[in-house]
């Protein structure tokens, strides 16, 4: 089968043969380009998924928040502060948590959306290969 497909290749005129390669070439494309999409796809349904599971544990959060706030105040004003700059201590702690998270949280959101999709260099790749060839 080999053999008749080199044989068949051979006697084709080179306009054919390119006029070939460069279908092949744009089915690669064609075929990276699904790739890509289909990829998208996949990672906002991720990334949806998440934001939806993120706002819940959110909304948990800031009630468990809350109730510990109001336990600490207690517990700092059993330790012989008044009310006032227990409220005070206990807020300012939560605010330096709270930044500390949101800092955390920015920095593993900007590594997720520059980390390079394995496609996208592939895709780029093809096309150098493809134009080499054509040339």
């Amino acid at each position: 089968m080999q053999a008749s497909e080199d044989t068949a290749i051979k006697d084709e005129p080179i306009e054919a043969l390119l006029m070939r390669a460069r279908m092949q070439g744009r089915a690669v494309l064609e075929d990276q380009r699904a790739l890509l999409r289909a990829e998208a796809q996949m990672r906002a349904g991720a990334l949806q998924k998440g934001l939806f599971l993120g706002a819940i544990a959110l909304c948990l959060g800031i009630v468990a928040l809350n109730a510990l706030g109001a336990a600490l105040v207690v517990l700092v004003m059993r330790a012989g502060l008044p009310l006032g700059p227990a409220v005070l201590l206990v807020g300012l702690a939560g605010f330096v948590a709270a930044v500390l998270a949101a800092q955390f949280a920015a920095k593993s959101a900007m590594q997720a959306l520059n980390t390079p999709s394995p496609s996208l260099s592939a895709l780029s790749t093809h096309a150098k290969t493809i134009k080499e060839t054509l040339r």
